[in-house]
């Protein structure tokens, strides 16, 4: 699992916020306005923040699931352009003339999850109004995280995550067993 901001422009994403593809990767779903939560834990409440919760863009590729946040087109008043507008990285001076550009001007908030470390997850219908939650079960470099998601019916990302859905406790311990088999650390 990676997580960052500025570390990942033309690393992970673009100056325009698109996906960077490695070579041999493809894009299975992509999928807009999605605002995940990653926790530090598996239970239902509780754990940290990974990442604060925002809108962004979700893409499940063959090697990754990468979500990557969409800036907010909100200017504020900033301290450091002496009280001038400040917005996508670009400082406006009081009559509007741009004072200075930001060198991280297109950074995005972003994670990164290799599709192994997807261990399951569970849908719940019924606990939204329209469409269905998304909780998978992540293990990466032998820690515990939980990701929530919000799909919609029709979701070809939903749709995906059913596939990696299980139906018992019994079933998400052999996927850890699986997990544990397969990872380089147990072996160094």
């Amino acid at each position: 699992m990676r997580v960052g901001d500025k570390d990942g422009l033309d690393d992970i994403y673009n100056e325009d916020g698109e996906l960077i593809l490695k070579e041999d990767e493809e894009v299975i779903v992509k999928e807009e306005n999605i605002v995940p939560s990653l926790k530090t834990t598996w239970r239902k409440f509780g754990g940290e923040d990974v990442i604060e919760s925002m809108n962004g863009t979700v893409y499940l590729t063959t090697r990754r699931f990468v979500f990557i946040a969409t800036p907010e087109n909100i200017g504020r008043i900033s301290s450091e352009s002496g009280g001038g507008l400040k917005s996508f990285g670009v400082d406006m001076g009081p009559v509007g003339q741009v004072k200075a550009v930001d060198q991280y001007k297109g950074t995005r908030d972003y994670f990164e999850l290799l599709v192994k470390e997807l261990l399951a997850c569970e849908i719940q219908a019924g606990v939204v109004s329209s469409g269905e939650q998304i909780n998978a079960y992540v293990m990466a470099a032998g820690k515990q995280y939980s990701l929530r998601f919000l799909g919609k019916e029709d979701s070809a990302l939903l749709k995906k995550f059913k596939n990696n859905t299980v139906e018992s406790v019994d079933e998400l311990v052999e996927n850890l067993k699986k997990y544990y088999e397969n990872s380089d650390w147990i072996h160094s």
